[in-house]
């Protein structure tokens, strides 16, 4: 006997996905892992026909919830993540695969990471990249 799931609502799914991809594109993900983790989001969101197509440029999802079919494109970011960001993206990207987080609640998580202020400020990034080019130069 087969039981009806409630479908969720596909808009703040379809949101939610297209600024994770946003996101992990942001920090230098392989586009076919990006694909991956989104379409995994979508099939623990009871959103079976999901199609995620994502070049380093731009985000192509279509969600088909059922009733009807939703398709966004979404350009890439103009930035780049810092290191405690990018932490702070895949953890939401796990929670977000494991059905732990819902779209409205990964939405408001990946704003908080991307307002978050540098933990040292401007002064404290200077440093850190002189140290770490030095660094690498060393190890050159």
């Amino acid at each position: 006997m087969k039981t009806d799931t409630p479908q969720p609502d596909a808009g703040p799914l379809l949101e939610f996905m297209f600024r994770l991809g946003q996101a992990y594109l942001a920090c230098g993900e392989q586009t076919a892992l990006v694909e991956l983790f989104l379409r995994r989001i979508a099939t623990v969101n009871h959103m079976r026909k999901t199609r995620v197509v994502a070049f380093p440029t731009a985000i192509f999802i279509t969600l088909h919830d059922g009733n009807e079919e939703r398709v966004t494109l979404a350009e890439a970011p103009m930035q780049t993540l810092r290191l405690d960001q990018i932490a702070d993206v895949y953890t939401l990207g796990e929670a977000a695969i494991h059905g732990k987080v819902t779209p409205q609640q990964g939405l408001e998580q990946l704003s908080e990471i991307l307002k978050k202020k540098a933990r040292f400020g401007a002064t404290g990034v200077v440093v850190g990249h002189t140290i770490l080019t030095i660094g690498l130069a060393a190890i050159l």
